[in-house]
């Protein structure tokens, strides 16, 4: 099993996507003109009459599913791999275990920058977006807890991606004197 996926891993997540991919198209270019109804209703009005229909469900099982098939597929592999060479993988569980600090670090900054407020903020600093219609009653889902993961979660993004920046200059800076 290995072996296939190896070598064939790639090919094979690529033919599924396409499937899928098609498979949506397929289901909106069917359905174009209950799009049409919807782009001339009033923002809320259009997601209302969108959600009502089944024209997004084969594409949102599909990134379901494949989601949840992608997440065992890496726990089994992963635990393979670590049941397979277990020093080898102290490097691994390292990395894991340091980006959990980094982002329990960044969710424990979220949480004092206003209570896990911040996302909600942005969202009703913009109230006046849709003409009529106050957009934070449209994220009325998302609760001061899931405001403060979704900050943690876009901190730990940013303090990533400044930490790769990093790496990166530090690198050919590394490589001009060699």
């Amino acid at each position: 099993m290995y072996n296939l996926l190896s070598k064939y891993g790639q090919v094979i997540g690529l033919g599924i996507g396409l499937f899928f991919t098609l498979i949506f198209f397929g289901m909106i270019a069917a359905n174009g003109s209950t799009l049409d109804e919807a782009a001339n209703m009033s923002a809320r009005e259009g997601i209302a009459y969108l959600s009502e229909t089944s024209i997004f469900n084969v594409g949102l099982y599909a990134v379901i599913i494949l989601t949840i098939l992608s997440a065992l597929a890496m726990l089994v592999f992963g635990v393979m791999g670590i049941a397979r060479d277990p020093k080898g993988s102290m490097r691994s569980l390292i990395g894991l275990g340091a980006l959990a600090v980094i982002f329990l670090i960044a969710f424990m900054i979220a949480k004092g920058m206003g209570d896990g407020d911040g996302v909600m903020a942005a969202i009703t600093k913009f109230n006046g977006l849709i003409e009529g219609e106050n957009p934070s009653d449209a994220f009325s889902f998302i609760t001061p807890g899931k405001s403060g993961f979704i900050g943690g979660a876009l901190i730990t993004t940013m303090i990533l991606g400044g930490l790769s920046f990093l790496g990166l200059v530090v690198s050919e800076v590394m490589n001009l004197f060699r």
